[in-house]
């Protein structure tokens, strides 16, 4: 079985030896989805992080409200059950943070993207979620649009070493690849001169040869007037 069967793979919600999502109050489904996330991170400790995405996912579908067809209408929410959803939200977003975190370790970055963007559309400034987005967009290759994001957690949390440290790393980046840019538009400019001076060369070289070769045709057609003339 590959590991993107667990990035991909939709895991039935009905097992035997768990309840139904719909049988569930707020404060069970945090109890059992929290167990999951914990399992997750036992697995990811472990470097096992197939098995921690498995966790991970099942973990979300026990802290998402919109799982199972649990629904409640905002004007009967008491203000009790309003602080359990904020916390099964909580919950929720921070597997999401764990769950990008272990598809990263397998650069699944499609898959850790929307995972980061789930917490981000959430909570725009969580920092460990701009963190890691930053990290996913510059596996990807976008170092510009990873730049912007880390800058924009290292201003949410200046002191912290570990985002500065990746900032200067892909200023790095940047300041590497430009000079290299700017090597190989000199190297293709010198070839260019190399070349049009060689084509220079050429035409006065074929110019001076043709030159040469009339002046010898005629001397040769004097001298051979000359002696018809005499014959």
């Amino acid at each position: 079985m590959g590991l993107s069967f667990f990035c991909n793979h939709k895991i039935p919600k009905n097992h035997n030896h768990e309840p139904d999502l719909e049988s569930l109050s707020i404060a069970q489904r945090r109890e059992i989805g929290d167990k999951k996330r914990e399992r997750g991170n036992w697995w990811f400790s472990r470097q096992e992080y197939s098995f921690a995405i498995q966790s991970y996912r099942r973990a979300i579908e026990f802290l998402d409200e919109a799982e199972g067809g649990f629904s409640i209408e905002k004007k009967d929410i008491s203000e009790d059950a309003e602080k359990q959803l904020q916390e099964l939200l909580e919950d929720r977003l921070k597997v999401f943070n764990n769950l990008a975190a272990a598809q990263m370790k397998i650069k699944a970055y499609d898959a850790a993207l929307k995972s980061v963007d789930n917490v981000l559309r959430c909570q725009p400034q969580n920092v460990k979620a701009l963190f890691r987005k930053g990290k996913i967009l510059a596996a990807k290759g976008d170092t510009t649009a990873a730049l912007s994001v880390l800058r924009n957690a290292s201003q949410l949390e200046p002191e912290s070493k570990v985002i500065k440290q990746e900032v200067q790393r892909l200023l790095d980046v940047i300041k590497r690849d430009t000079k290299q840019e700017k090597s190989l538009y000199k190297k293709m400019l010198g070839q260019n001169k190399s070349t049009e001076k060689t084509a220079r060369g050429s035409r006065i070289y074929y110019r001076t040869w043709g030159i040469a070769c009339s002046s010898v045709a005629v001397v040769l057609l004097g001298a051979i007037a000359y002696r018809y003339r005499f014959l």
